[in-house]
């Protein structure tokens, strides 16, 4: 059997001035690399591969693929190892597919695929043209070899590169994120918004938590960053800016104040509101995510705080103080107006009877027409208002930390 691959081979080709079965090997690779036909077939089995390299400018991706195939096929024809330039070119590769956004699991399957297809044209070749057995395994192990190393730099390179381009983006957004909450003049213009993911043609909702700790304060970035928020840490906390609805489920533990939708140059003023309703919140222990419209009362109240303790004065007259029954009345009209009257609803939440809540509102509104008018069912809002800062204050609590007190049966 004829085995140009084999040593025999070898020396009758040497003695015949014929090219080894190995250097007629490396002369394919050579044709292979320019053949126009195999790299168009190499560049469409690279595209087809991963979703995320079809949309990549194909003329650029022509360009990294030939650069590629003759860095490899260069160093086979010469039989040595990649030189430090062509290594550098191999990385130039997975460092624009790195600042492309093609992540590398897409970059690794097109260049599988376009590998694959490379050997498969030279051992079709090296076939036709009567390469050994021998001959032709040794040179694929030779060229995988050389393969494996492309790889690995390609790896090594768009890892480092993603990593860099992370953090600066990091740097960035959170850097425009800051000036846009804090009203910072020059505001930022749109070169710099669209460098932090934002649109100032968009209306955007504040993000205000309560994470203090490293690891909550992580766990909370990510959960913002999951939902399509561009963050930051101002204030000591995790804050944020999103074009989207409130976030879903998922929330580490902790408060989350979210502002209406608002124009980026009008989102400075909404921070300061979300900051002192999140302090107010917190302090009453509301968690989870809270609409900032839901929290006005709360916060409100607690920016009064000075206002409920003049007005409380006036209670000091109406009931006496230290007596657990004259607290339970002040506590039953506290939830009574802090959730819009109803008596009914109120017993419900108190866990009494509605005979008994209706008791109690009528011992107090008969110390006051003040707090008769605050009572009656349909009250209106300035009344109820005023009667609960001053409440608030006399129970001995803040204005938005109202500790309530369960009634009994009576």
């Amino acid at each position: 059997m004829d085995n140009t691959g084999g040593t025999k081979g070898r020396r009758d080709a040497v003695r015949l001035g014929e090219p080894t079965g190995d250097e007629r090997l490396r002369q394919l690779a050579r044709r292979a690399a320019a053949d126009p036909a195999l790299a168009a077939r190499a560049l469409e089995a690279a595209r087809s591969a991963g979703t995320d390299l079809v949309a990549l400018d194909p003329a650029d991706a022509r360009h990294h693929l030939g650069a590629v195939t003759s860095v490899v096929v260069g160093a086979f024809a010469d039989h040595r190892p990649l030189s430090r330039a062509e290594r550098q070119v191999v990385a130039d590769l997975g460092t624009d597919r790195a600042h492309q956004y093609v992540p590398l699991p897409a970059v690794l399957s097109g260049f599988q695929a376009a590998r694959n297809e490379l050997l498969r044209a030279l051992v079709a070749s090296a076939r036709a043209d009567g390469v050994g057995a021998g001959a032709l395994v040794d040179g694929l192990v030779e060229l995988d070899s050389l393969l494996i190393d492309v790889q690995q730099e390609l790896v090594q390179a768009h890892v480092q590169a993603e990593a860099a381009l992370r953090s600066t983006t990091r740097d960035v957004q959170a850097g425009v994120v800051r000036q846009v909450l804090l009203g910072s003049q020059p505001a930022p213009g749109p070169a710099q918004l669209a460098r932090a993911g934002l649109d100032a043609r968009h209306p955007y909702r504040c993000l205000v938590s309560t994470s203090t700790e490293p690891e909550t304060m992580e766990a909370t970035e990510r959960y913002l960053v999951r939902g399509g928020a561009r963050t930051a840490v101002l204030d000591g906390c995790v804050v944020g800016l999103t074009a989207l609805a409130l976030p879903g489920a998922g929330l580490p533990d902790g408060l989350l104040v979210v502002s209406p939708p608002a124009a980026l140059d009008r989102v400075a003023p909404l921070y300061r509101l979300a900051l002192h309703a999140r302090d107010s919140a917190a302090a009453r222990g509301i968690s989870g995510a809270q609409r900032l419209e839901d929290l006005a009362l709360v916060s409100a109240g607690s920016a009064l705080s000075d206002l409920g303790v003049a007005l409380s004065e006036s209670v000091e007259g109406l009931v006496g103080q230290g007596r657990a029954y004259e607290r339970e009345l002040v506590m039953t009209a506290l939830d009574y107006l802090e959730h819009g009257g109803g008596a009914q609803a109120t017993a419900l939440r108190l866990h009494t009877h509605l005979n008994t809540v209706k008791y109690r509102l009528r011992r107090l509104s008969a110390k006051s027409p003040w707090l008769a008018a605050a009572l009656v069912p349909g009250a209106g809002l300035h009344e109820r208002f005023g009667a609960w800062l001053a409440l608030s204050a006399w129970a001995g609590s803040p204005p938005g930390s109202i500790a309530k007190v369960p009634g009994r049966r009576r």
